[in-house]
């Protein structure tokens, strides 16, 4: 695999996923109630300003994510669409839930290896283990980092106030806008199998299947060999 869709694979599992431990369980339901995400001050330091981040992907609230950025216009393309993405993978679990319960949910999300599925990862499930990432300050600037991986957040104090640095989300040498149009193609695709939920004859393994294919084929160029259990565009 590429360089660039190594990038894709790790913002995919998703985003700040390499930074808040997502993996594994996740809430038995979606959160209804937004919690209101810290703002960001002088006071506070690099690992606040990680947690704020989060915190404000969490509550759905964009105004308070992208204020924990610093970039160039295009550079905070990349927060922008991953929030988008995020609140895609919000209403697609919403739905899901709903249709097919916990359980079915549940069966979504577990890995099948060998074979193509779709697992969606969330911010929220790794909250708690934003305190065992390492952060290195160098004056006004930082880095965020975990011990055992290797893609890291880099930090900048501004006017007393530290923010992420935008581009920490986008691959060293990557096209901005060839990036950030490849993360709203893979939003796409959970928008659009998110009418197949609760669909006449659509059980939730079948769309586990066909999400998982959609993306390998749009994301990887990749194109399993099995049947289609349905044709998303005859729904």
């Amino acid at each position: 695999m590429t360089s660039h869709g190594r990038w894709i694979r790790m913002l995919l599992a998703l985003s700040v996923g390499v930074f808040c431990g997502c993996k594994g369980q996740h809430p038995a339901s979606p959160t209804t109630a937004k919690t209101q995400p810290a703002k960001a001050t002088s006071a506070d330091g690099p690992r606040q300003a990680v947690k704020n981040m989060v915190g404000a992907l969490t509550a759905g609230d964009r105004e308070a994510f992208m204020d924990c950025f610093t970039g160039s216009a295009d550079e905070l393309k990349a927060p922008a669409v991953m929030f988008d993405m995020n609140e895609v993978q919000k209403a697609f679990r919403a739905d899901f839930i709903k249709a097919y319960g916990q359980a079915g949910w549940d069966r979504f999300q577990n890995e099948s290896p060998g074979k193509a599925n779709a697992k969606l990862r969330f911010p929220e499930d790794g909250l708690g283990n934003l305190d065992k990432i390492e952060f290195t300050v160098a004056g006004d600037a930082a880095t965020a980092k975990k011990p055992d991986e290797k893609q890291e957040l880099k930090l900048l104090r501004q006017a007393g106030v530290w923010r992420v640095e935008a581009a920490s989300f986008i691959p060293p040498g990557a096209d901005v806008k060839k990036f950030t149009d490849s993360m709203g193609r893979f939003a796409g695709l959970i928008a659009t199998y998110r009418k197949a939920i609760g669909a006449k004859g659509v059980k939730c393994e079948d769309i586990d299947y066909e999400l998982g294919r959609a993306i390998a084929k749009q994301m990887f160029g990749l194109e399993p060999r099995e049947p289609h259990r349905f044709e998303i565009d005859k729904l």
